[in-house]
């Protein structure tokens, strides 16, 4: 199934290793991924982007979503 895979750039440097390789672990793996880096948001105000319907997260997870319907 596809994956929606984002992080900030305020996270520790391990999260957001883990988050890319993830990502990329997913895709090598024959999935389908976006990975997105908010270079402004640390793992709290990650929550900011999931919030704005227009944004590209929510984008993503909607994009996913009807893929699955």
């Amino acid at each position: 199934c596809p994956l929606v895979v984002a992080c900030g750039g305020g996270e520790l440097d391990e999260f957001q290793r883990q988050s890319a390789a993830f990502a990329q672990a997913w895709e090598t793996a024959g999935g389908a991924v976006q990975f997105i880096n908010y270079s402004r948001h640390n793992h709290f105000s990650m929550t900011e982007e999931l919030a704005d319907a227009t944004g590209e997260a929510m984008q993503g997870f909607l994009e996913m979503i009807e893929q699955r319907i």
